[in-house]
Formats: structure tokens, sequence, C-alpha cells
């Protein structure tokens, strides 16, 4: 199965592409994720509440950054989770590419690649790719107002240092 996705994002790409480069941090926003844990440089381990309709899955997996390619601005992630509770299963591997579109909007494109078993092989594509629209529609927002912290962190920490010297 493959998807295709995008979200805009109301900040120059700079800044998009600096968050979508800095690990974990791409990772610890992705709906429903309930721990990352780093287990050598640019893998890590964690787990993941999805709900599918009455279906609550808990996966656990991994992920690995296989290319952060920073002159196309594309990043390459392969991973893969299971839920032992309902025998779901699945293997990706997820392309992203970060465009600007103007000076102050980002355009991210996924292109993600899914081998599914057990329970969500049954639940097929017409459930699931609702399910991923709606996912990365989430993520969107959740990367938009992770942007929007650390740019006010970076404001206040030049106030401070303006106000010391």
């Amino acid at each position: 199965m493959i998807f295709h996705e995008e979200f805009l994002l109301n900040y120059p790409v700079s800044e998009a592409w600096e968050f979508f480069t800095d690990f974990p941090g791409p990772i610890q926003v992705m709906p429903g994720t309930t721990e990352v844990r780093e287990t050598g440089p640019l893998e890590y381990l964690g787990a993941a509440v999805v709900h599918i309709g009455p279906l609550q899955f808990l996966f656990r997996g991994e992920i690995k950054i296989v290319r952060i390619d920073q002159a196309s601005r594309q990043v390459v992630l392969r991973g893969g989770a299971s839920d032992h509770h309902l025998g779901g299963h699945f293997k990706a591997t997820a392309y992203t590419q970060t465009l600007a579109v103007n000076p102050n909007c980002t355009r991210v494109k996924l292109e993600v690649h899914v081998g599914l078993d057990g329970l969500l092989g049954k639940l097929g594509m017409l459930v699931l790719r609702p399910k991923a629209r709606s996912i990365v529609r989430h993520y969107g927002i959740m990367v938009g107002q992770e942007l929007g912290q650390r740019r006010t962190q970076r404001s206040q920490a030049l106030r401070v240092d303006a106000v010391s010297h």
C-alpha cells in the first residue's frame, strides 16, 4: 500500500527543515506517540496508540533514519511496529520532502510505502486511507505548534541575551 499525503506549514522552509532534521523531534510529535527512546545514531524504539474505528492499537516498534539529504531537503525513514494484543503488524518506508511555497510557507510531502499483516491487513485501504489522512493532518498541526514553541523560545533567549549584555 502506498500513501501520498502533504500538509502546509506557515513557516519558512529553513525553520521547517531544521525541525525535520532535528531527531527525535519529528518522531516525538507523531500523533499518538507515547514513548521514544534512542538506541543508536538515528535509530529509535517507541510506542504509539492508534484508534481505528472501535479498535485501539498499541504499537511498539523501531524507526531508523536512513537518509537525510540537505540538497533536496528529503528524509527517508524505515521502520515497523506490532500490536501484540490485537495482532496488527506493519513495516513502512517513509519518504518526506520539505519544499518552499513562498518565504513564509512550506509544503511537506509524504510518500509512505506500507506492508500490513494481521488485523491491519484485514481492515484494508477503505478504512486505512482516511485514517492515514487524519493522522497526517493532525501531524501537520502538531509540527506547526512545535515550530511556534521553538520560535518563542528563540525569541525569549535573544531577549535575555540582549538584556544581559
